[in-house]
């Protein structure tokens, strides 16, 4: 469920006191800019150690982990940040050493099933921003960064246009900065430089109605309420359709016989099996473009008919 702004503003507060500082933490959710903020806080401000990042999905993981505990002469505090983590269990299981070796640790995940932990070990949730706190931290990040003067009524289709995903965000209120300079004020056409996240939104809520996730329907009304024009919503699942579609062709290819870059490492995460088969995906695309051609083209009532396709999806999966 999406969090308050002063969710973040506490966790700040905490994770920059070393005394408040636990041995071993476990970061799981999507809001990866909190994520990579928080472990600023713990490095800079709580510990001024150094950050060593460890890539998860390494095959020889265990390897990588051995060789950044190593100490030096001249040792230097560390905290060891894991991220990319495919399957939890491949870095769990190393928790009991990170309990006895100098230094803290950051193990960083997409999903968290909850489970017994020693009492040394934190685990802390990062989940996207709810509306209103979302448009007082834009705000505030208009202000900062941009610095130049917005309408209440523009900044409110800002924060309608922008996807909750904060790092974005950010990268796209650079693009306004740089389209505006010399400018006093953000003027009509300006926002024109925006990038288009409808259809990513949209393909956002169909990857979560697909893995049955517990906020799922919640996402589908929230974007069925916010999309001015429905047929951005079975544009985005089209692309997501299509984008998973090719994801599985070069499965395909990669199983037939690139093992060579499994070496590496680089391409362990695309191994993994989709629970969906090819057949799957191309009656959903089927679905969809019946709906889309519906909604373009017959008198019907396009909320009952996109929620119906919601529920499909539910129904198809449950």
């Amino acid at each position: 469920m999406p969090v308050t702004l002063d969710y973040y503003t506490s966790l700040h507060k905490k994770l920059s006191s070393r005394e408040n500082l636990k041995k071993v933490y476990i970061f799981w959710g999507k809001e990866e800019y909190m994520m990579d903020m928080a472990v600023e806080w713990i490095c800079k401000k709580a510990l001024s150690a150094q950050r060593v990042i460890v890539d998860g999905s390494s095959k020889d993981l265990a390897d990588e982990i051995a060789s950044n505990l190593q100490g030096g002469l001249f040792q230097v505090e560390k905290v060891l940040v894991i991220k990319y983590v495919d399957k939890p269990e491949r870095v769990l299981k190393f928790l009991e050493l990170f309990l006895k070796a100098e230094g803290h640790f950051v193990i960083i995940l997409r999903k968290w099933k909850p489970q017994p932990l020693p009492k040394k070990v934190e685990v802390i949730h990062f989940d996207s921003l709810d509306d209103e706190s979302f448009k007082e931290w834009l705000k505030d990040k208009f202000k900062k960064l941009v610095e130049r003067k917005i309408s209440d009524q523009r900044l409110e289709y800002l924060a309608k246009r922008m996807p909750r995903d904060l790092r974005t965000t950010l990268k796209e209120l650079e693009k306004l900065k740089l389209r505006t300079y010399g400018q006093v004020e953000i003027k009509n056409g300006d926002l024109d430089v925006l990038s288009d996240y409808e259809e990513n939104i949209a393909s956002e809520v169909l990857s979560s109605l697909l893995n049955s996730d517990s906020d799922a329907l919640n996402k589908a009304l929230k974007l069925l309420d916010d999309v001015e024009e429905p047929t951005y919503i079975t544009s985005g699942f089209i692309n997501y359709i299509l984008n998973e579609l090719e994801s599985g062709s070069k499965k395909s290819r990669f199983q037939q016989g690139e093992e060579k870059w499994m070496k590496k490492g680089t391409l362990e995460s695309e191994s993994k099996k989709s629970k969906f088969s090819k057949g799957d995906y191309l009656r959903m695309l089927l679905n969809i473009a019946k709906v889309d051609a519906q909604l373009k083209s017959l008198p019907v009532d396009k909320r009952l008919l996109l929620l119906e396709l919601f529920e499909s999806f539910r129904v198809n999966v449950g």
